[in-house]
């Protein structure tokens, strides 16, 4: 139904860092110039020669497939916002997940490199006194732990072979805002959020299968909702902020369907909701005692 990449990286910084709150922003912000300035070079670029242009895929404006809007892109950078600016000492660490779809996963020799360029101009609006330089120290398959580099094109694996959670009780627990007007405040809601999701971008990426939203019969329960909103800079919109929720909801999914569990557990690679494109709207699946 749709194939997808997914990578965690660790980027170091040598002398140290003053980062914004959501680094996400600022990543996908770079990696933009970094490509079309140090990466892309039309018209007989080498690492278009056998994948999609990333540069195009992610930063240029094009229709959906089925519809007349603009699709989710095909790159999901995915980084917790911090409770406020990081101030990193020289050699710390930070860690972020990146998400490749579709013909997509074949184009992340171009994400690596992109982020090596990135790296030796800085990242964050601190950049232009020459501070915020990073390396990248590792980048694996977060699924395997396998380590992947330049040089090499990371595991692939289809929503098809995502196997369902156990009939468990859980705490689905936000690693990014969901930007829609409330958290989820029933399981029907939340499974849509999901479904929503993960339609648009199989009929963009994957092959358009036709995927039923399940009836939900999981214990539901919402136990924490917070209130927060992302500041980003853009040159290329008017958007300046995204508005959304941090919560955590217990499920019980005892006497569930494999398709309500199988649903859920998409959800912790995909997300849930819309911006997809800005890595919003990913949580994750603690099992409960």
């Amino acid at each position: 139904m749709l194939r997808f990449a997914y990578v965690r990286f660790t980027l170091i910084f040598p002398n140290g860092a003053i980062l914004p709150r959501w680094i996400g922003s600022a990543l996908r912000g770079g990696l933009g110039y970094a490509l079309k300035n140090n990466v892309c070079t039309p018209p007989s670029c080498p690492f278009c020669r056998n994948a999609p242009c990333l540069f195009r895929g992610v930063y240029t404006t094009r229709k959906e497939k089925r519809g007349f809007a603009e699709p989710p892109k095909p790159l999901s950078i995915i980084a917790q916002p911090y409770s406020s600016e990081m101030n990193l000492k020289s050699e710390e660490t930070i860690s972020f997940d990146a998400i490749l779809l579709g013909d997509y996963v074949r184009s992340f020799r171009q994400l690596f490199v992109g982020l090596k360029y990135l790296g030796k101009f800085g990242v964050g609006s601190e950049r232009v006194y020459g501070v915020n330089r990073f390396e990248i120290e590792s980048a694996y398959d977060a699924l395997t732990g396998r380590p992947i580099d330049d040089r090499s094109e990371p595991p692939s694996y289809d929503i098809s072979e995502v196997k369902p959670l156990e009939e468990k009780r859980y705490l689905i627990s936000s690693r990014t805002p969901f930007t829609g007007p409330l958290p989820p405040q029933t399981a029907d809601s939340l499974l849509k959020e999901v479904w929503r999701r993960l339609i648009i971008l199989v009929n963009e990426y994957g092959d358009g299968s036709r995927i039923m939203l399940p009836s939900s019969a999981m214990k539901y329960v919402l136990r924490r909702a917070e209130r927060i909103t992302l500041k980003r800079r853009s040159s290329r919109s008017l958007k300046s902020e995204f508005k959304g929720w941090m919560f955590d909801s217990e499920v019980d999914l005892t006497g569930t369907s494999d398709s309500e569990r199988w649903l859920l557990a998409v959800g912790s690679f995909l997300g849930m909701g819309s911006d997809f494109t800005f890595g919003l709207g990913h949580y994750k699946i603690l099992e409960l005692s």
